[in-house]
């Protein structure tokens, strides 16, 4: 029993040890500088400056701290800390009482004693890149003015600014600041500020200031290290003027993934603006701000308009906004609603195998309903793409022979209904397409499969008829390197270039890539890229709906678990390019033949990328950057998948 009492004690003597260690390791409290007043600085030996930390007290006990003596250096206050609470530790520098080599290290800063010198067994220091490093300098001093002297700011309001000269036509002012009393809300505005720690002889900047929220009159201090005095500037911050904005309407019904809606604010004062104008949308909201349909800014003139347009999340949802200023009398709510109303798109997918064309609706995004075969035209190979005119008056789908036979172009007219109709070919000679696309301008450009005796792919270039939709005077305009094949193509939105994706074969290795081409002239150059795609296969290439951003379906090594989107920015150069998934198990599987099968197109009045898989579509939500989420594939069964296209009148 004695036994077992004597090991217990020494078990606690031990833990108590163990504890007393890991505390010792530990300071119990910490320095973190003040980038206004940084520790390290240069003082003439006339000259004063100050350095400021904020300490962070990290035991739960209250401290009273003061700093071991430096020469030259002393703290304008004691820091009282509460218990895990903060205090600011505020060191005068004096250059006259500066040793000569100056200050490097420290400061020590200890529990005070009851006889106010600081405890040496209690002490702390900064880490060792924010420790003291005051340098004295010797030289001439200059002299400074400050214009204005006075300033009045509004509470919650904009900056006031004030221009400081340095008088010397000879000496730079060195660790120019403008000192802050300490609970001042007040802040220095570094966007508008020009002052940096020096300024040249002769020359001026500007310190601009911010208020708080608070009334408060504040006496700021201009200086630097060689300057011979400092200038005082008071700063009074009074009460705003109070205004009223009305909120039209005070109701929004959005839905899912759909377009922003927008509400008008007024400030109905005549004569005081609106300041720190916001929206204040709840955090576990999807709802976001829309850049694009939005003018308010921070400040709201007298009796001025504005406009906030909130864009939708892809969950329904009913959510409260507030939108206030700070010198607003209240906050005006904005009830939204997202609902899941239902929105439809027709599409058109092609297939490798009959029926070789289907009308599909779209449903919130997704290809969940059955679809019916279309298109009164005599089918009978693999139609793997489909292009829709601008005004969806007509349709175009391109026919491929596995053996790289020659294959007529269908087009279609659109019925009211959405169906396909007096479908006829759209030219009298035939070509081995593999990618079509559509100007805006009357013109069509198709790029074609390696086929005997030839053995590269071409770019065609054909009229098109504003009226029948026929295509006429096609040719050949480029032809690429021997062994490349090119099974995409699609237009900037001016019609003036061509983006062209590629397979290159090259001793038994793909080398994938993307041309650019010149319609004007008729020129293509391969545009090189930030991401080498060795061994990746790509297939059809598509601009996202504004036109800035370029993407390509693809697989690596031929193998369907590797299928991803490839997105790649055209304005950069070399071209930035990257993989939308990082990862496998995203949603997108895809067939071997990938240069043949799977296209990608966007939706017109749902923001979806759509990408045929091999015997349906996936579609995937896209974000403001350009992102791709939420893969899904429908439920609609298409045997064999490919060519894609949606109606944008629907």
């Amino acid at each position: 029993m004695k036994r077992l009492s004597i090991n217990k004690i020494i078990t606690g003597v031990l833990l108590f040890l163990m504890i007393t260690i890991v505390q010792a390791q530990s300071p119990l409290w910490t320095f973190t500088p003040d980038n206004n007043f940084p520790p390290v600085v240069k003082v003439s030996s006339t000259g004063n400056a100050t350095i400021k930390y904020v300490i962070q007290n990290r035991s739960s006990k209250p401290h009273s701290l003061v700093i071991k003596p430096i020469p030259g250096i002393s703290q304008t206050a004691p820091c009282v800390v509460k218990g895990k609470g903060v205090c600011n530790l505020e060191l005068t520098v004096t250059g006259s009482a500066l040793p000569t080599n100056g200050v490097f290290g420290g400061p020590s800063l200890c529990q005070k004693n009851a006889n106010g010198t600081p405890n040496p067994n209690q002490c702390y220091q900064p880490s060792p890149g924010n420790l003291l490093q005051v340098t004295t300098v010797s030289g001439p001093t200059a002299s400074i003015t400050v214009n204005p002297n006075l300033l009045n700011l509004t509470a919650g309001g904009n900056y006031g600014q004030v221009t400081v000269q340095n008088l010397s036509a000879t000496t730079a002012v060195e660790g120019l600041r403008a000192v802050i009393p300490q609970g001042s809300q007040l802040t220095v505005d570094s966007t508008h500020t020009t002052c940096t720690n020096t300024l040249p002889a002769n020359q001026s900047c500007i310190f601009a200031f911010l208020p708080g929220n608070t009334v408060e009159d504040v006496n700021i201090e201009i200086t630097g290290s060689n300057v011979t005095s400092a200038v005082p500037v008071e700063v009074k911050v009074s009460s705003a003027s109070q205004v009223t904005i009305t909120v039209n309407p005070s109701q929004l019904t959005l839905t899912v993934n759909g377009a922003s809606g927008q509400v008008s604010v007024h400030n109905t004062s005549a004569a005081t603006a609106v300041e720190g104008l916001n929206a204040v949308i709840p955090s576990t909201s999807q709802v976001t701000i829309d850049p694009s349909h939005t003018t308010c800014t921070n400040t709201l003139a007298a009796n001025q308009n504005c406009i906030f347009g909130f864009l939708p999340g892809n969950v329904a949802e009913n959510i409260i906004i507030n939108i206030s200023g700070s010198n607003t009398t209240s906050s005006v709510p904005v009830s939204v609603s997202v609902t899941n109303n239902t929105m439809s798109s027709l599409a058109y997918v092609g297939a490798l195998a009959p029926p070789y064309v289907n009308l599909c609706t779209i449903t919130n995004g997704s290809f969940n309903t059955a679809c019916q075969q279309t298109g009164d035209y005599n089918f009978t190979q693999s139609i793997i793409q489909i292009v829709i005119n601008s005004i969806g008056s007509k349709a175009y789908l391109v026919q491929f022979d596995s053996q790289g036979n020659p294959l007529p172009v269908i087009v279609c007219n659109i019925t009211p209904q959405g169906n396909l109709a007096a479908c006829v070919n759209a030219d009298d000679a035939t070509h081995s397409l593999l990618s079509l696309a559509l100007s805006t301008s009357g013109k069509a450009y198709f790029t074609t499969n390696i086929t005997p005796p030839a053995n590269s792919s071409s770019i065609y270039s054909c009229d098109v008829d504003s009226m029948t939709g026929l295509f006429t005077n096609c040719n050949s305009i480029f032809s690429f390197d021997s062994n490349v094949i090119a099974p995409g193509i699609t237009l900037s939105t001016d019609n003036q270039k061509a983006y062209v994706s590629y397979n290159g074969f090259n001793a038994g290795t793909f080398q994938d890539g993307v041309y650019e081409c010149d319609l004007t002239s008729n020129s293509c150059i391969p545009r090189p890229m930030t991401r080498n795609f060795t061994n990746w296969f790509f297939g059809n290439i598509v601009l996202n709906p504004t036109h800035n951003l370029l993407y390509m379906v693809g697989n690596q090594d031929n193998d369907q678990s590797r299928g991803d989107i490839f997105v790649c920015d055209p304005s950069t150069d070399p071209m930035e390019c990257g993989l939308s998934f990082t990862s496998l198990g995203n949603g997108i599987v895809f067939g071997s033949n990938i240069a043949f099968g799977e296209k990608i197109v966007f939706g017109h009045s749902q923001p979806q990328l759509y990408v045929t898989t091999p015997n349906t579509v996936t579609s995937c939500d896209l974000d403001n950057n350009g992102g791709l989420n939420n893969c899904t594939q429908g439920s609609a069964t298409i045997t064999g998948a490919s060519g894609l296209a949606v109606n944008p009148n629907t």
